[in-house]
């Protein structure tokens, strides 16, 4: 005995009692519709090549204004922007490997560790001016103005270090 009381399946049928078979054939739509899936696939490959390059082209540009394809001239003005703020720590990650080491021997960057005029709350402004350049390197003097007026002028020196400038004297 059947558990459901038909054992076949109900095939569909329309008003008019021709099945799905016989109105795809009658109405050709069997051609319609796999044109209509080619169509859809044609698109949605275009789409996401599309989208595909435009991500591609946008990760291109972002990474070359990241820190890699930073200026010299950038990154110097970000080091003595962040002096003049007091953030040691964060001027302690822009320095070189070897200033790294020697800033570690003298218990990191501090305002005991650096000169009188780059030193928190007595440094005010700078003006970068660049003196010498090569491919891995860049000299630029400071003009350093401290909150008493007094000018002085330094040097800081960057080298390209794994593709990013880095401090190397300052």
């Amino acid at each position: 005995m059947a558990r459901y009381p038909s054992a076949e399946p109900k095939k569909w049928k329309d008003q008019n009692g021709d099945s799905l078979k016989d109105l795809l054939e009658k109405e050709q739509l069997v051609g319609g519709w796999r044109r209509m899936i080619n169509e859809y696939r044609r698109f949605h490959m275009k789409f996401t090549r599309n989208y595909f390059l435009r991500f591609l082209a946008i990760l291109f540009i972002s990474a070359s204004f990241s820190g890699c394809g930073k200026k010299p001239k950038q990154t110097a003005d970000h080091f003595m922007s962040l002096l003049v703020a007091g953030k040691h720590l964060e001027v302690q990650e822009m320095l070189g490997k070897d200033m790294k080491s020697m800033a570690g021997m003298l218990g990191g960057v501090s305002n005991e560790s650096l000169k009188p005029y780059f030193r928190a709350g007595t440094f005010k402004s700078y003006a970068l001016t660049e003196q010498e350049k090569t491919d891995k390197s860049v000299r630029y003097r400071v003009d350093a103005i401290t909150s008493d007026g007094n000018r002085y002028s330094d040097f800081i020196d960057l080298i390209r270090e794994d593709g990013d400038w880095k401090i190397s004297r300052f």
